[in-house]
């Protein structure tokens, strides 16, 4: 098992968890560059105790069987393609891999020119089948970033990952991100018009046929969720209230973009295409 980024944020979460993983051998943990010395980690220490080197990609090719990338998009596309090419499964966490659509996957991720043989996207929820024979995970998530005494709207139609969205859905979506001055977590908050006569035992049975029976979705109901809830954990809270006069639901969501957006769904992934059971070193 090899890491290549593990300095960064997510890459030091995936290190902490797979630390802890009982069918786990980390024999590689890399930076994100070849040229970059691997920094100190304080909080690691008594929880890895093997050595942070520089990225080597002939190394990981040759030493592992399983790769996680935790590095920038066009990292990841020329790392992921090699690595793939040497017979290693590749569980990425970047966005170089997930977008299905030539134009659109050249739009957002232009360094990746094609996609290997044997890609996935890894929602498992959704694609937990295919995640079982893919040679390359594409993990779907976001990164972490620090925003302290503000609250700031970015990306208004042109966030890259309203691409993978729209891709998933099948349809057009409206996706505003904020910044906010969190060390860890996303809450979404979704808009739907639903039919007529919708009642909210329907949305409960609709909400539980789909998500009832997976291990990191909690189902909340109207009791709405909050990030406090979900830090530190793999699990992604839902909850929802409908106002059947006006046809409006609306659906709030969150998770630990650290772990359930990065480092724990990257780990879920790979459980899932070792055939371990899925909750392996994040419950």
């Amino acid at each position: 098992m090899g890491i290549a980024g593990a300095t960064g944020y997510a890459g030091q979460e995936l290190v902490a968890l797979l630390a802890r993983h009982p069918n786990v051998d980390l024999r590689a943990a890399m930076s994100s560059s070849a040229d970059s010395a691997a920094r100190p980690m304080p909080r690691l220490a008594r929880v890895f105790e093997g050595h942070l080197e520089p990225l080597d990609a002939a190394k990981l090719s040759q030493d592992v069987e399983v790769a996680f990338l935790a590095v920038p998009e066009n990292a990841a596309a020329d790392l992921g393609a090699t690595l793939v090419s040497a017979g290693v499964r590749v569980i990425d966490l970047s966005g170089a891999f997930r977008i299905r659509d030539d134009a659109q996957r050249h739009r957002w991720y232009p360094a990746t020119k094609t996609l290997p043989e044997g890609v996935a996207y890894g929602l498992v929820e959704h694609y937990r089948d295919d995640v079982k024979d893919a040679r390359l995970v594409a993990c779907p998530g976001t990164h972490f970033s620090e925003n302290h005494g503000s609250v700031s709207a970015y990306g208004l139609f042109g966030h890259r990952h309203a691409a993978e969205m729209e891709q998933e859905l099948g349809t057009e979506v409206t996706f505003v991100p904020h910044l906010v001055p969190l060390d860890r977590g996303i809450l979404e908050t979704i808009y739907v018009k639903v039919a007529h006569g919708t009642r909210a035992e329907g949305v409960a049975d609709a909400f539980e046929s789909a998500y009832g029976r997976e291990p990191f979705v909690r189902l909340t109901g109207e009791a709405l969720p909050e990030i406090k809830h979900v830090a530190w954990t793999n699990f992604c809270d839902i909850g929802w209230r409908l106002d059947p006069g006006s046809r409006r639901l609306v659906i709030v969501a969150c998770l630990d973009n650290l772990v359930k957006g990065a480092a724990g769904q990257a780990i879920q992934n790979f459980n899932v295409a070792c055939g371990f059971d899925e909750r392996t070193a994040l419950l």
